[in-house]
């Protein structure tokens, strides 16, 4: 397999976790709203402060649930976007969401994996080097020599060594005057 279909094949992974994610968050929204809107009314119709308390609870933790999903479904979809697309900042975004989704075990916790396997690989780096993403075309050209003269690229041909010179001396002064 080539490094271009795994790296298919991961962004997909991360698209397909954050598609996961809202649709937890989306039933999270769906299910607890009624479930608030009846706790609330039964607070006003019995006039206990006990319902308000529960509503309050309810709310909290509903709200909490909520940004927790959000927050991991936003990277996943960044990440996923990034790979497909081979930007340069895919490899980091990639990272942030794979460390997210390893709190999800089983799916997240393999996405973990391969994210970590892929990029910190041969083929991840084929595709993200140091330098950010690369197009096909320069995935087979030799890096640009370096600028100050030398290169461990075995293709840049090796300039002239400079010989060192030390600085002239100065001319004797008269410190008395």
């Amino acid at each position: 397999m080539t490094p271009q279909e795994e790296n298919k094949i991961l962004g997909i992974g991360h698209l397909v976790y954050g598609g996961y994610n809202a649709l937890v968050l989306l039933l999270i929204s769906l299910f607890t709203f009624p479930v608030l809107l009846a706790l609330m009314f039964a607070a006003l119709a019995g006039g206990e402060s006990g319902g308000g308390i529960a509503f309050a609870v309810m709310l909290l933790v509903t709200l909490v649930m909520a940004v927790f999903y959000l927050l991991l479904t936003i990277p996943a979809f960044v990440a996923g976007y990034g790979l497909l697309k081979q930007k340069s900042w895919a490899k980091t975004a990639a990272y942030i969401s794979a460390v997210l989704s390893a709190l999800h075990f089983p799916m997240g916790t393999g996405l973990c994996v391969f994210t970590f396997i892929f990029l910190a690989g041969e083929k991840g780096k084929t595709i993200y080097g140091k330098d950010g993403a690369r197009t096909a075309g320069e995935l087979n050209s030799p890096p640009p020599p370096n600028a100050y003269g030398w290169s461990s690229n075995p293709h840049v041909a090796p300039q002239r060594e400079r010989q060192y010179a030390p600085p002239p001396t100065p001319p004797p002064t008269d410190w008395r005057r």
